[in-house]
């Protein structure tokens, strides 16, 4: 079939066309018509043939005859036309064919425009090459630039595209090129992008245009805020790795989350240059110390950009200070040079530039301090002392206090709670975090012995509750054998596909549940007990047995034993006082394990559990390090991974700790100020008990803590024949006081006392000097007087007691007014 018809102006341009018999019969070319744009065959201008009169063609014969275009000033710029060519046979037939003639400009582009990107004041150029593919030199008449305007713009208002001026070089000759360059300039801040259109008008007889829509999109630069990007409302950012805003939803956050009430940090850097493939060690080392930098800071955290998520965290030390994101169209925002970007609490872009660690640290530390009391530091409001240690005798009640300081030129608001404790509980705490690009938390132990075990004991406390999720996840696998393709493998489970989260077994054979739920709010304790003879397994919760259920084989522990290492892994809660006997504990041993609490020594205590039974104990009270340390002497330390030691106070159902004065406070810039601390031993038994004293600051979603350590003592009846046996130092009562205390003290020997009231400057105000004091228990009183018998101010003082050669102890008391 003919091509298109390309020529110059006076050209005829001819085609040949050949048909040809390819059939058994013989065929007659009747005629050939051609057809015009309206379909006639009246006019079909500038197309014609020459053939003329019908004719035979016998098997594979064949006929040619030419079609021609004439060039003349009649010629459009296209032109179209189809031609028919009758014949016949044993029946008539046609065949149609399309004409079309080309008669403008005949030229090519090699490339298309890019988005126009610069900073404010900034002119940026791209180039547009067109090449002359016809024989005719094309004439370059004119181009024409329209920019889309909004009709806010201000008064003599400049429009931002432009292109070079041609000058004499407005043509291009024959099979020859021209380079036009187009360019956007940024004249206002006001303006983030604009977009318009480019129309280029060429000629050789006849025109043609060249169309191409355009658009400029302006970096942001220092002191412009987020809001005005393009990308700032509906723009994913994806999470890879460490921690995420607390605004965050479904692993990605926005641009517009920085600035939500929901969003903890109001203070961010973004690094785009620490993971790029191409930066330094050094460069990772100092985003490193940068976040430690920070670390006492809430309100602040770095994000950092990576083309692949790809476990950078493991670069760094400071992990839960790091976001890495992946970074899909920042460079859209930013300039290429641009390694860092620190962003205030107004969303405001206070450095944009390459990365240098001291000039970074200074304005993100400007920031935070523009940012004021919406950006206070964790040591904004400090508690003095931070661990209180009190000694008293049951049925005494001692008031203690404690010193706020308020470090910052802001007023604040605090409140302070009091929680009553019997013990501290350390553990470990399992997660799962390969859903953000880290990793599942694992213990390995390595009990490899070739004796089954025969009694499982361990606490726990879950956080999660789902631990079933269709085939995928029928259950969760929480300790099992590592794993060697051993058929008879077992594994303790969890399961809520019955109503509720339960624990249970799961070997070859079985697969039973507790009856009794496993939520995550409680510790709860555990025991599976193997009856060699019978061959079964008793499940005990919280020393209650839940059932007993055949199982088939022992319980070989392969090359060791692990949690979230095999099976369907996922467990997510707490562990402690994990131990693994080689003998069946008794109905009554398991209850005295449950009975003796989470904070149990398994080994110290006097439980009567079996002397040599331990094939492995860990305690898991640590606190610190990668290790769970075996205490059952065999040195079967456990190893952790990705786990985090947790912190917890086991409460007391005796409330003998509480805030008596200035629960609720507002307190002054830089000032100081006091709370009355009540302790209530009346229904105390003698032991040791933990508290937890905690300050909630308006300003910060983090509390601030003291611990409470208290001893209370048996309160002895002396006799006449019974002294101490020590020297002590009791606390004054009441306290606080108004106007007269009494302070009580225990001499086991005669001795020269002396006994002294200072101030909280230090200043004496008082002394009673008392010689050899018999031996016994002895008090004086008080009376809220200095040594010149003038009155005392309110306020806490510190009473000491000298005694002996070599005993001194200090008590505080409270003088109100």
């Amino acid at each position: 079939f003919p091509e298109q018809f390309t020529g110059s102006l006076g050209d005829t341009v001819f085609q040949t066309l050949t048909i040809q018999n390819i059939g058994p019969d013989t065929v007659v070319i009747d005629s050939v018509v051609l057809f015009g744009e309206e379909n006639t065959i009246a006019s079909a201008p500038p197309f014609y043939h020459n053939f003329s009169d019908p004719e035979t063609l016998f098997f594979e014969d064949d006929l040619s005859f030419e079609i021609y275009c004439i060039y003349d000033t009649s010629h459009n710029n296209t032109e179209y036309a189809y031609m028919n060519i009758y014949n016949k046979g044993w029946w008539e037939d046609s065949t149609q064919i399309n004409l079309s003639s080309y008669f403008a400009p005949q030229v090519s582009v090699d490339n298309n425009f890019n988005v126009f990107r610069g900073g404010f004041g900034e002119t940026v150029y791209q180039p547009l090459l067109i090449r002359n593919d016809g024989v005719d030199t094309v004439i370059i008449d004119s181009i024409i630039i329209q920019q889309y305007l909004n009709g806010d713009e201000p008064p003599n208002f400049q429009t931002g595209f432009s292109y070079e001026t041609l000058g004499e070089e407005s043509y291009i000759l024959p099979n020859d090129s021209i380079q036009i360059y187009f360019s956007a300039t940024f004249n206002y801040l006001s303006q983030i992008s604009f977009n318009g259109n480019i129309r280029i008008y060429l000629r050789t007889y006849n025109s043609v245009v060249l169309s191409y829509s355009i658009s400029a999109m302006r970096y942001l630069g220092v002191g412009e805020n987020l809001a005005i990007s393009n990308y700032y409302e509906f723009s994913n950012i994806y999470y890879c790795e460490g921690p995420q805003l607390s605004s965050s939803i479904d692993n990605v956050f926005r641009l517009i989350d920085l600035g939500t009430n929901q969003n903890v940090t109001n203070v961010h850097y973004f690094d785009f240059g620490a993971l790029d493939t191409s930066s330094s060690i050094g460069y990772i080392g100092e985003i490193d110390s940068l976040a430690n930098h920070f670390e006492g800071n809430d309100f602040f955290i770095s994000l950092l950009a990576t083309q692949i998520c790809d476990n950078q965290t493991e670069l760094f030390v400071n992990q839960d200070k790091l976001i890495i994101f992946r970074d899909n169209w920042f460079d859209r925002i930013f300039p290429p040079h641009v390694e860092s970007v620190v962003i205030n609490h107004r969303q405001e872009i206070t450095y944009a530039d390459t990365f240098n660690y001291d000039i970074v640290t200074s304005k993100i530390q400007m920031a935070i301090d523009d940012c004021g009391i919406n950006c206070l530091s964790g040591s904004a409001l400090t508690i003095d002392p931070n661990l209180l240690e009190i000694e008293i005798s049951t049925g005494e009640v001692v008031v203690d206090t404690l010193t706020i300081q308020n470090t910052v030129p802001y007023e604040l608001s605090f409140n302070m709670n009091a929680v009553s404790g019997t013990d501290n509980l350390v553990s470990v705490s399992f997660s799962d975090m390969s859903s953000m690009g880290g990793i599942m938390s694992e213990m390995r132990i390595p009990l490899d012995t070739v004796f089954s075990p025969v009694t499982f004991s361990f606490w726990f406390k879950p956080s999660i509750s789902n631990w079933s999720d269709g085939p995928d996840l029928p259950y969760t696998t929480f300790i099992s054998p590592q794993g060697d393709g051993d058929s008879n493998i077992w594994e303790i489970i969890l399961d809520d596909n019955l109503f509720f989260p339960r624990i249970g077994w799961k070997d070859g054979d079985t697969y039973v549940l507790s009856e009794s739920e496993v939520l995550p709010v409680f510790w709860y304790h555990v025991a599976f007990v193997h009856d060699l003879n019978n061959q079964t397994l008793g499940l005990y919760l919280n020393g209650v047995l839940e059932g007993s259920f055949t199982v088939s084989s022992d319980l070989y522990t392969g090359t060791g034993l692990g949690i979230n290492t095999s099976g369907f892994t996922g467990y997510q809660g707490r562990l402690a006082q994990l131990s693994i006997w080689n003998s069946a504990l008794s109905n009554t041993q398991v209850q005295s394990i449950y009975d003796a609490g989470v904070n149990v020594d398994l080994v110290g205590d006097e439980l009567e559990l079996p002397e040599d039974g331990l094939l492995g104990y860990w305690k898991i009270n640590e606190n610190n390090g990668d290790l769970a340390f075996d205490y059952s002497g065999g040195d079967r330390h456990a190893q952790l991974i990705a786990t985090d030691w947790d912190y917890e106070l086991i409460e007391s159902d005796i409330q003998w700790l509480s805030i008596l004065v200035g629960s609720d406070q507002d307190i002054g810039p830089n000032e100081t100020s006091i709370a009355l601390v009540n302790i209530n031993a009346t229904e105390l038994e003698p032991g040791a008990y933990s508290g937890l004293i905690s300050l909630n600051p308006s300003f910060s979603p983090y509390d601030i803590f003291t611990s409470v350590r208290l001893v209370v003592t048996e309160e002895l009846g002396l006799t006449d024949n019974t002294l101490p046996r020590s020297f002590a130092l009791h606390q004054n009562y009441p306290n606080p006081f108004n106007p007269i205390t009494t302070i009580r003290f225990e001499l086991p020997e005669v001795s020269n006392v002396s006994i002294k009231v200072h101030d909280v400057l230090g200043n004496e105000v008082y002394r009673n000097i008392l010689s050899q004091k018999e031996a016994g228990i002895h008090s004086v009183k008080w009376n809220a007087k200095n040594s010149n018998g003038e009155s005392v101010s309110a306020g806490v003082y510190f009473y000491s007691l000298r005694a002996g050669e070599s005993f001194l102890k200090t008590k505080k008391m409270i003088l109100l007014k």
